[in-house]
């Protein structure tokens, strides 16, 4: 994988192959290193889109399951499903940037509607109010960037 900025990147010839004893490598326009998905442009927008494809998955799955389990297992399926994605090397890419915070939030805020059972209708800052009123007590937290 080759670095740089969008003008660089195509000034330069990075169609020459990189061999290494021998053997060409594979050029790639992404890292995946640690969870953590690197490209080529080092900007955070396909590690933010990683995040919210698997955050998006959990949400589905506690969507499905809230009609069977209480209210505090639905909170454990959260953090074991979607916050942990929200929250993994958050200080690393927390300068991603206005539009994809925004986008991490209307998964969070997502999640949140399926935790208190509310539809589209409903504020978000109602959410967090309601969140933050009954689930403060079980240790429960809702992480905002």
């Amino acid at each position: 994988m080759f670095i740089g900025s969008s003008d660089n990147l195509n000034s330069k010839n990075t169609e020459q192959p990189v061999v290494v004893n021998n053997i060409p490598v594979s050029r790639t326009d992404t890292l995946k290193y640690l969870r953590v998905q690197i490209d080529e442009k080092l900007s955070w927008d396909s590690h933010i889109d990683m995040i919210c494809k698997k955050a998006s998955a959990g949400i589905g799955a506690m969507r499905h399951i809230k009609p069977f389990v209480p209210v505090d297992t639905l909170e454990k399926v959260y953090k074991s499903v979607a916050q942990s994605y929200f929250e993994y090397c958050s200080p690393l890419w927390d300068n991603c940037g206005k539009l994809l915070k925004n986008k991490l939030q209307r998964f969070q805020f997502r999640a949140s509607r399926v935790l208190i059972g509310s539809n589209q209708d409903i504020r978000s800052a109602d959410i967090i109010q309601t969140l933050e009123t009954h689930l403060m007590r079980s240790g429960f937290v809702l992480n905002q960037h």
